[in-house]
Order: C-alpha cells, then sequence, then structure tokens
C-alpha cells in the first residue's frame, strides 16, 4: 500500500475510534465540556479547516480508484474480446498465467483502494451526522434541566404564595371563629 492510502486507512481508524467515544454513555457533564472544547478551541478549528483539506484529497483519490478500476475493465475486457478475434474456429486461445494475475492484482488493489477511500468518506459523513446529533442531545439535556429547575422553583414559589394567602384569609376575630364552627356542627 502506498503512504497516501496508509494514512487514508489511518485516518479510517481514528474515526472509527472517535465515532466508538461519541458512542460512550458518559454524563451530560463530561459531554458538556468535551464538545465545548471541541467547538470552542482555536486549535480544534485548524484541525477542523485540516482535515476538510484532507478530506477533498481522499474524496480525489476516491475518484482516481474509481476511475483506475473501469480502466482496468475496459482493458480486461479489450483482452477478451482480442483473443476471441485471433481465434481459429475451435481453436483454444491460450492465456498467460502471468498476464491474467497481475490483471488480477491490478484490478484487487483498484477495488482495495476504492473501497477504503469511499469509506472512508462514508464515515466521515455518519460521524459528522452523530457528532450534531449528540450535540443536540446535549443541548436538549440542558434545557430540560434549566426547565426542572424552573418549575421547581415556580412550584416552590406557588406553595408559598397559597401559605400566604391561607394565612390571610384565617379570620382573626374570635366571634368569627365562633360563628362558622356553630354553623359547621
Amino acid at each position: 500500500m502506498t503512504l497516501y492510502y496508509t494514512l487514508v486507512f489511518l485516518i479510517l481508524l481514528l474515526e472509527i475510534l472517535f465515532f466508538f467515544l461519541l458512542m460512550i454513555p458518559l454524563p451530560t457533564e463530561w459531554r458538556k465540556i468535551g464538545f465545548r472544547f471541541l467547538s470552542r478551541s482555536p486549535i480544534m478549528a485548524h484541525v477542523k479547516y485540516t482535515l476538510k483539506i484532507v478530506f477533498g484529497f481522499i474524496l480525489v483519490l476516491f475518484i482516481d480508484s474509481v476511475n483506475r478500476l473501469k480502466t482496468i475493465d475496459d482493458a480486461l475486457l479489450q483482452m477478451g474480446r482480442d483473443d476471441n478475434v485471433n481465434s481459429i474456429a475451435g481453436a483454444q486461445v491460450i492465456h498467460d498465467a502471468r498476464g491474467d494475475s497481475s490483471y488480477s492484482a491490478r484490478k484487487f488493489y483498484a477495488q482495495r483502494n476504492m473501497y477504503l477511500t469511499g469509506s472512508t468518506l462514508f464515515l466521515t459523513l455518519i460521524l459528522r451526522h452523530t457528532y450534531n446529533l449528540t450535540v443536540e442531545v446535549v443541548a436538549f439535556q440542558e434545557e430540560r434541566a434549566r426547565l426542572e429547575e424552573e418549575a421547581t422553583t415556580d412550584n416552590i414559589n406557588n406553595t408559598t404564595e397559597v401559605k400566604e394567602a391561607e394565612v390571610k384569609q384565617i379570620p382573626t376575630g374570635s366571634s368569627t371563629g365562633i360563628r362558622k364552627s356553630k354553623k359547621i356542627k
């Protein structure tokens, strides 16, 4: 494998690792700290920009590997046509085993490179979507916690207001209390 496809493979492994890190069920506070670092750090901004450029190069490598695979398939198809044209009626065409294995090896490497770069690009899309969903989940959890806190403080304020209103409604005179007690009985 050439150097740039080795680097693509390492990027793929890092994407897989980052994907599994996103899937680990961590406490919300830890996730907030991690996402705050990823979104606000100037170093991470440079890393994100560099990765966009790298993924542009990976896209070029993917297009090149698809083109190379098509070229190899066309050459193999053309070689098969040439063999059929040169054959005499009923005669067997003699194939060169080294040539066939060379074409098979070239096709294998082209397919490997296509699947490697395609998988890396596809996982990039999945990873970006998963990252955005996880950020939204953390934001919704923060919002829910804030609303629950407001609801409890509103509930506490409402209960104190109700108690204050009840205290204000209790009659202070003894004669009114006696009259009410006589009517109830």
